[in-house]
This record gives structure tokens, C-alpha cells and sequence, in this order.
């Protein structure tokens, strides 16, 4: 059954009143359109070109092929719609939503739940995203998590054993991770309580992303076994972790170092270790370790998810007064005053971290104060559950992207990596500081592993055509951006990229499109501001790039790390000495941007420059890159 015209345009009239949508005027324009036109009985009207030019109002002569920005915007408005009805519009009897493939909305009528609803399944649990910082808003790990009564311990009946990953690109590593998986399937399985799915139902699952939710559905268990190996000369170390198919918290996790060149030896110790302190928790010999689960209240894991959602907005599509994006300072509050009151929760403890690290992102008045408070928050969340791979990413890129300290970023990269092999971003992070400090062949194994879990990724391929424009492959590189917007439409990352490969080649005029064009959509996007004003200065458009260069310098005056780019532009204009100040400025200021000096190519003609080279010795890395 379909709702009457008039229920829906009410409906329509709370969605563009939400905060998901008060603040973003031109999804409200694009949504109005397209829902009138759809009750109107003309959604067949509603192709790319109608869009572009009665809603973005560009001229009659839009191209789809040369101008996304109708997909773009399309992909943004589902992801808000999404937003909208897991949050605001929770309880609407109306849904409104934009079918993928189509510019056509439907609008459907809402089941009502019954008073005598039963409690959600395992397969209703909610994911929320965390969205990390460094040049742009990138997403990361996913919680998952079902309110706890926190009055029983955890019956486990079943196991599922996911294929171990191996964090190494040789085929023994590979081989051993599968001989391990094979082992302790058959140890768990001789367990005559226990039941185990078969090593060959697993095996689907193997170099691929999964939930916890689908293994759990499709093979009715209570818990799924979890780990990786990573080989370094006679050094092996396997990290473990039983996740509950009830609430989705780590049960039990572990790593073993082990060191020896008898591997099969070492495979079936490891799988008889695993396999035994698994028996033993199950069959109550020893307690449940319980690090970090907490008895969280379900008023305080409710300010949790409403924490984690509001963190998973992206405000480059945003518009705020002051210095942090408000969405941020109220999922800090809620944070802290879970943390406040349960000490103990670990996983409140982490999304506080991740929360302070990335408002200080904005707020550069406070940034040394966020970001210490999102460092103790980290080593807070880690001291109650080491197995949180969020709270290393975090210290991570604290480490990497505030404190400039290479080595210690990649040991959390490391290891966050090796609690969830199956992450993008840390992933993404780990590749960057292999091709910063010259590591060319590992950065080209790390892609070539992390691809194998996300093979459509974004992300990933975004960060494949960087590693293509840094060895000068342009081809290549736009090859591989122009697959990640197959992948995501409004992954602006890739649109600069394609930006930087048609400056790269001269095509300077279409460089400059490609820019404007991710500034329409998002025009506070980091990367594509300076971008602009630099391919603008090296086309002779002084007085086009000077209005940058005051929006750049405006923005450092109300404490925005901006140095860097200012650097870009004054480069572009041809002022060396100019462009070198700022990159001192940038060191001194700690702009995260600056780890990135030595791979940057539109400062190759300042390489020469002698305070240049001090800058890149300073920054400990040019040993490693000449």
C-alpha cells in the first residue's frame, strides 16, 4: 500500500527539517525536486541531465560524461536519507528513498512494530562506522554491539573459524595460515560440546571483508574465532580473538610469539594453544576473561551509538559557525559522560579517542588539548582490552600525523592491522608511511594485501594511483582513481587525484575543472582549495589565485593548520622563497600535510633548494627516499 500524495510531502517537509538536512541546502534542493517531480506522475523526467540543469543549474550544454556531479550528489543523498531514518527518522511511518541506479525516489509505508515484538536477532545488530582523520575524513573501523544485561556469562556452543590472515605476501606465510586454520578447525572440533563448521564452508570467507552478522546467520553460531599471522626471519606471531555472536565484544583474544624454522611444529603447538584455552574457558575451568566488556546500561549504550552515528556524518558537507562542527562537540559530550560513568567501558573509551583526535582536526585553538585528551583516552581503552584495534589506529595517527614520529605510527598500524587485517584505512595509513619512507616494494606488497580483502575499495585504489603518480605512471594512476569513482561515485580523493595526474600532464585548463568541480560539492575540502590556487598560479591567473591565497591565510588566522598549503599556492606562483617559509612554518606548526614533503611533485622544482633538503633531513626520512 501506498501513502496518499499529502502524507508524503508532510513526511518530505520533517526530513529537510532534520539536522541531517537544515544544513545541506542544495541535497534539500535536490530532494524537493525529485520527490515533486516523482508525485507529480513525471519521475520518468528525472535523468542526470534534468538534474543538472534544473537543480545545480548548470547550462544545456552539461555533459554527464565530463561532469559527475549529478552521481555524486545522488550517492550523498542516499548515504543522508540512510542517516536520517537510522537516527532522526527512526520511528517515521513514511519512508522516503533514492533506489541505486535510479534518480527516482520511492515511498514507502513503514511496518509498526507490535507491542509483543520479540528482542532483535544477532542479524539486526547495527554497525556504525568510525571515521578517522589525517588530510581528509576516512573510513575505519566497525563496532558492532547489542545492549547487555551484563547477568550472564556467555554460553558458547558453537565456533566458527574464520581462514587466519597472513600480514605477509609469501606464499609459506599463507600456507601456514591456512595449515593453522585447518589445525585448530579440527582441534575445536574434537570438543564433544562444541560444534564447528567445516574448514571448506569457511574457506568462502578467506582474503574477503565479513560481519560478524552474516557468518553468524548463515552458520547459527554463538561466537566466531578470528586471527592473523605475521612472519618476520625465524619470528612468528598469531594474534587470536573469539568474538560473541550476541553482542558482538571480544570473548577472549591473545598473541602468541613464537620463534623456531620447524614450521609444522610450530603450527600445531600454536593450534593445541589456541584450541585448549578456548576448552578451558568453555568448559568453566577457568573464568571468562571479561577486559574491557564492562556492564554498560542500555541509557549508556544508547549515548554510545548516538556518539558513533553522529561521528560517522562528514562535515565537508557541512556548514557551521565557530571552530568545530557541532556534530562533533556533542558526541564528545555524550562520550564523556558515558566514560564518566562506567570506567570500565572500554569500547566508550575508544570512540572518545577517536572523537578528540578528529575534532582537533578543526578546533586548532584547542588541537594540543584534544589531541592529548584522544591519546589518554586510547592508552585508557587499551589498558582495559588490548584487542581494540581503533584505539592503535588512533595513537597511530596521533603519532603519524601530529607528532611527525614515523616508527611509532607504524607500530600501531602494525598492530591494528594485525587485531583486523580486514580495515581500510589503517591499511591505507601503513602503505603511506611505506612509500614516505621509501619502502617502494613493501608499499606494492601492502596494496597488493590489503586489495585481496577489498578489491573495490576506493580507498585503496586511490592510494594504488598514488603509488602509479609517484613512480610517474599518469596513465596508471588516473586508471586506478577513475576505477575508485566506479567504485564511489563521491570519493572526492579520487576526483583530486585525476586533478593531479591532468596537471601532471599539462592539461592544465582541465585540471582546473576537475577542481571547481570537487569545490561545488564540498567547498571546504582540504586538498582541492589549494589545489586550485596552484594550477590557477602556474597558469599566469595571479588574480585568481590571490583570492586563495586570502581565503588560506584567513584560515590560518583563526588557527588552521593551512602552512602547507599556502606553500603550494606561493610554489605555483613561482615564489620560491615564499613557498619555502611556509614549509617551514608547516614543520614547525606541525601540519600533518608535511609528512608527505619529499613525495609531493608539485615541490620537485624547490627540491634543489638547500633549505628544502634541511627540511626533508629534519623530517628523518631522506636517507631512506634517495
Amino acid at each position: 500500500m501506498q501513502p496518499a500524495p499529502a502524507e508524503v510531502r508532510a513526511e518530505l517537509e520533517r526530513v529537510l527539517a532534520s539536522p541531517s538536512f537544515s544544513t545541506a541546502a542544495r541535497l534539500a534542493r535536490f530532494l524537493r525536486f525529485v520527490c515533486e517531480r516523482a508525485l507529480e506522475g513525471d519521475g520518468a523526467s528525472l535523468k542526470e541531465y534534468t538534474i543538472a540543469t534544473q537543480v545545480y543549474d548548470r547550462a544545456d550544454t552539461f555533459d554527464p560524461r565530463q561532469d559527475a556531479i549529478v552521481r555524486v550528489e545522488a550517492g550523498r543523498l542516499r548515504s543522508r536519507l540512510l542517516e536520517y531514518y537510522a537516527t532522526t527518522g527512526a520511528e517515521d511511518s513514511i519512508v522516503i528513498r533514492l533506489p541505486k541506479g535510479s534518480y527516482t525516489p520511492t515511498f514507502e509505508l513503514r511496518e509498526q512494530p507490535s507491542a509483543a515484538a520479540p528482542p532483535p536477532s544477532p542479524a539486526s545488530r547495527r554497525k556504525f562506522l568510525y571515521v578517522g582523520a589525517g588530510l581528509a575524513a576516512v573510513a575505519g573501523a566497525v563496532v558492532y554491539w547489542r545492549p547487555w544485561s551484563g547477568g550472564s556469562e556467555p554460553v558458547v556452543r558453537s565456533i566458527a573459524v574464520l581462514p587466519f590472515v597472513s600480514l605477509s605476501v609469501d606464499k609459506p606465510n599463507e600456507m601456514f595460515a591456512d595449515g593453522l586454520t585447518e589445525d585448530i578447525t579440527a582441534d575445536l572440533a574434537r570438543i564433544p560440546e562444541l560444534k564447528v563448521p567445516g574448514r571448506t564452508a569457511m574457506m568462502q570467507y578467506k582474503l574477503k571483508p565479513v560481519a560478524v552478522d552474516k557468518i553468524v546467520n548463515e552458520h547459527k553460531v554463538d561466537a566466531v574465532l578470528e586471527g592473523s599471522v605475521r612472519h618476520d626471519g625465524n619470528r612468528i606471531r598469531v594474534t587470536a580473538q573469539l568474538i560473541s555472536a550476541r553482542d558482538g565484544y571480544h570473548l577472549w583474544a591473545e598473541t602468541y610469539d613464537r620463534e623456531g624454522s620447524d614450521w609444522l611444529s610450530l603450527q600445531r603447538e600454536l593450534s593445541r594453544a589456541i584450541a585448549s584455552e578456548i576448552e578451558a574457558r568453555f568448559t568453566r575451568r577457568t573464568d571468562w576473561r571479561r577486559a574491557g566488556r564492562g556492564r554498560a546500561s542500555a541509557d549508556l549504550l544508547a549515548k554510545y551509538t548516538e556518539a558513533r552515528q553522529l561521528l560517522a556524518r562528514d562535515p565537508s558537507t557541512m556548514t557551521w559557525k565557530g571552530d568545530r562542527p557541532p556534530h562533533l562537540q556533542q558526541a564528545l559530550t555524550l562520550l564523556e559522560e558515558v566514560t564518566a560513568a562506567d570506567p570500565e567501558f572500554a569500547l566508550g573509551w575508544s570512540a572518545l579517542a577517536a572523537v578528540a583526535e578528529y575534532s582537533s582536526e578543526f578546533d586548532r585553538p584547542r588541537a594540543r588539548e584534544l589531541t592529548e585528551q584522544a591519546a589518554r583516552a586510547a592508552e585508557r581503552a587499551l589498558a582495559l582490552d588490548g584487542t581494540i584495534a581503533e584505539s592503535h589506529h588512533v595513537l597511530a595517527t596521533i603519532k603519524f600525523f601530529r607528532d611527525l614520529d614515523l616508527p611509532a605510527a607504524e607500530r600501531h598500524l602494525a598492530r591494528s592491522i594485525e587485531l583486523n587485517p580486514r580495515q581500510v584505512v589503517p591499511q591505507r595509513e601503513y602503505i603511506d608511511i611505506l612509500r614516505l619512507t621509501g619502502r617502494r616494494e613493501q608499499a606494492w606488497d601492502a596494496i597488493r594485501r590489503a586489495r585481496s580483502f577489498e578489491p573495490n575499495s576506493a580507498v585503496l585504489l586511490t592510494q594504488e594511483g598514488l603509488l602509479w603518480l609517484e613512480a610517474g605512471r599518469l596513465e596508471d594512476a588516473e586508471r586506478a582513481a577513475r576505477q575508485a569513482l566506479a567504485a564511489q561515485a563521491d570519493y572526492t580523493t579520487a576526483h583530486w587525484l585525476i586533478g593531479l595526474c591532468l596537471e601532471q600532464r599539462g592539461q592544465l585548463l582541465e585540471a582546473e575543472s576537475k577542481f571547481r568541480e570537487v569545490l561545488a560539492v564540498r567547498p571546504r575540502d582540504g586538498r582541492c582549495i589549494p589545489a586550485l590556487g596552484h594550477v590557477l598560479a602556474i597558469q599566469g591567473k595571479r588574480a585568481q589565485a590571490m583570492p586563495i591565497l586570502a581565503q588560506l591565510r584567513e584560515q590560518l588566522d583563526r588557527g588552521r593548520a593551512v602552512q602547507y598549503s599556502l606553500a603550494l599556492v606561493h610554489a605555483g606562483l613561482g615564489e620560491t622563497e615564499a613557498a619555502v617559509d611556509w614549509l617551514e612554518k608547516a614543520y614547525a606548526a606541525r601540519d600533518s600535510s608535511i609528512a608527505y614533503l619529499y613525495v609531493e611533485p608539485r615541490f620537485r622544482p624547490l627540491r634543489e633548494h638547500p633549505r628544502f633538503q634541511a627540511l626533508v633531513n629534519r623530517l628523518n626520512i631522506a636517507m631512506l627516499v634517495r
